[in-house]
């Protein structure tokens, strides 16, 4: 940034009266070993107490980290075919609270997003964004989801396919990660399917009111 100044306004000195500001104290650094801090090492101390309510059947939402690859080697073409699923564990927190039900052609679907936290500090940000795939950054045409469901106390429920909304952030004095994700509309796998009636293109171009007819 340039600092403009005249014969009437000339630049001044900085006007800190401290004598040893932050910038030029020699006692402040940076951590020379974050890995190796005290808020790193109780990372699994956290983890170990998150477990307790799962145990004690307080977290109902599970959550599979997923990998999947698109047949036609770019996402969004082809078929999905999983090619890893990993649950995340301790099982963070869910709140579905952003979601809501919306009424569409295709008839009623959720929008909006879920919030999942208290998601293990011993996960980096690659393991969040890539699903704990072996390969980071993941190839052409792999996609990483999440997948939510209920646990088996309902019987058959909902899978709801997630995708990151953001990067997920990372809070030390809470011991945790957090993350939106949006929820995805469309189904785990693309099957287009023609449609049993179609139209001549003498009808298209005549623009006139099409009469169906058969495919088969």
């Amino acid at each position: 940034m340039t600092v403009k100044s005249n014969l009437d306004d000339p630049p001044r000195p900085r006007s800190n009266p401290r004598p040893v500001p932050p910038d030029r104290d020699p006692s402040l650094h940076p951590n020379p070993m974050p890995s190796r801090s005290l808020v790193e090492s109780l990372g699994y101390v956290a983890d170990d107490l998150r477990q307790i309510y799962t145990n004690l059947g307080a977290r109902p939402y599970r959550i599979n980290a997923v990998v999947v690859r698109w047949t036609g080697g770019a996402i969004g073409r082809g078929k999905q075919e999983v090619v890893s699923s990993k649950p995340v564990e301790p099982t963070p927190r869910v709140n579905l609270a952003p979601l809501r039900n919306e009424m569409t052609s295709g008839g009623l679907q959720e929008k909006g997003y879920i919030r999942a936290d208290q998601i293990s500090p011993n996960f980096t940000e690659d393991d969040i964004i890539y699903s704990m795939y072996e390969i980071q950054p993941l190839p052409d045409g792999y996609q990483a989801v999440w997948d939510m469901f209920i646990d088996d106390r309902d019987g058959r429920t909902v899978k709801r396919r997630l995708v990151p909304k953001g990067p997920p952030e990372r809070h030390p004095t809470r011991l945790e990660w957090s993350c939106e994700f949006l929820r995805q509309d469309e189904n785990e796998s693309r099957e287009v399917f023609p449609s049993p009636i179609t139209h001549s293109p003498e009808e298209l171009q005549a623009g006139s009111e099409p009469k169906p007819r058969k495919l088969y």
